[in-house]
């Protein structure tokens, strides 16, 4: 049986079958349990991601450092033949607070999609989150679903406990899927001030948001083994006030299911 891996260490999943099902014989991992998410013991975990990166700006000023946390899980209805895909991702930006330059939190943008490789079905968006309205701003990014998949009604239940609450006219965010397919989640987090704040408040801490995507992927034979390429990417910005000068950094991976 042909695995691809393209990140570089290696997952080795248990599988179970039961009602019509495949089903994971694992739940939620520890770090994502201390996270705050919380899966049912439907899902099937497949790959982790967790990367660190300091962000410099012009002469080497360190303007902060961004952290990037990402796991991927599977839900599979053998009878139906269907894939349900779970993106988890936890993304986090802190400005560099010593020295003499006051550095602020700018901007979070998330983007996590879909990518096939061969065999595939029809790929549908099921749920996301946080959501947010037309030119509104979201005060948290709660995550929860109540959402049941399955020729045989077994839940796939999830949910987010980690809870982030902010001044509305302080962090804006911004959250859609992009057409033709729908399937492609883009999450902005933009700090309203960033160019003229100089207090230590949400400008100038570590902030933390949680992100999820969720897919119903059609026709997929495991079998045939089709590949799917499941990609997150994380770019967060700091402005240096003393400068007025921006640094930018992004955290990049991809899986393969």
């Amino acid at each position: 049986m042909r695995k691809k891996l393209v990140i570089c260490f290696l997952l080795v999943v248990s599988l179970l079958t039961a009602q019509g099902m495949i089903l994971a014989n694992a739940e939620t991992t520890t770090e994502a349990e201390m996270r705050g998410y919380s899966l049912s013991d439907k899902w099937c975990y497949r790959n982790g991601f967790s990367k660190q990166t300091t962000v410099y700006g012009p002469n080497n000023v360190n303007y902060g450092t961004i952290w990037t946390w990402a796991e991927m899980y599977q839900y599979y209805d053998e009878s139906a033949k269907e894939l349900y895909v779970l993106s988890i991702c936890t993304a986090e930006m802190q400005p560099y607070l010593s020295g003499s330059n006051i550095i602020n939190n700018q901007s979070m943008h998330v983007t996590m999609y879909p990518s096939w490789i061969s065999g595939y079905g029809s790929t549908d968006s099921i749920d996301y989150a946080p959501k947010t309205t037309a030119g509104s701003y979201s005060e948290s990014t709660s995550v929860t679903t109540g959402w049941h998949a399955g020729s045989n009604g077994i839940g796939g239940d999830f949910s987010n406990t980690h809870e982030v609450t902010t001044s509305t006219s302080d962090v804006q965010i911004i959250a859609y899927r992009e057409e033709p397919a729908m399937v492609r989640l883009h999450i902005e987090h933009n700090f309203v001030n960033y160019a003229n704040n100089q207090d230590k408040n949400i400008y100038r801490a570590l902030v933390s948001y949680s992100h999820m995507m969720l897919y119903k992927i059609s026709n997929y034979d495991l079998d045939e083994e089709p590949i799917l390429c499941y990609y997150v990417y994380h770019t967060s910005s700091f402005y240096n006030k003393t400068k007025r000068k921006t640094a930018t950094a992004t955290n990049t991976t991809h899986f393969d299911l």
